[in-house]
């Protein structure tokens, strides 16, 4: 009720300096949409890296436990491939940790 008395108002004086009601109300309610479309996408952004992380955590644990159990002469053969790996894990984590301070930040300002 409050937004219809508040638009009311916005009217009145709109029609006091000669300007375009319809139009008006319609770039407030424009922007109204907008905001709510920013803040869903905000959040959006924020919970792609959390899933993402997650992803490349559960890589990581893969990786650990295909090394356990390998015998000495595999671990060896494979030595090249497995340290490839880890790196490529250890890459994506950090690039999500990178994330976060600017995923945090976001938030609080948009408190």
């Amino acid at each position: 009720m409050a937004l219809w008395t508040g638009l009311g108002q916005a009217a009145t004086v709109a029609q006091l300096v000669g300007a375009d009601v319809g139009g008006l109300i319609s770039m407030i309610v424009q922007a109204a949409l907008t905001a709510r479309q920013n803040r869903s996408e905000c959040e959006q952004l924020a919970r792609r890296p959390l899933a993402g992380l997650g992803d490349t955590l559960r890589d990581a644990h893969e990786l650990v436990v295909s090394c356990q159990g390998r015998s000495a002469a595999y671990q060896f053969i494979m030595a090249g491939r497995t340290a490839e790996k880890f790196r490529e894990v250890q890459s994506k984590i950090d690039s999500y940790l990178i994330l976060f301070p600017v995923i945090s930040h976001i938030g609080i300002t948009r408190r």
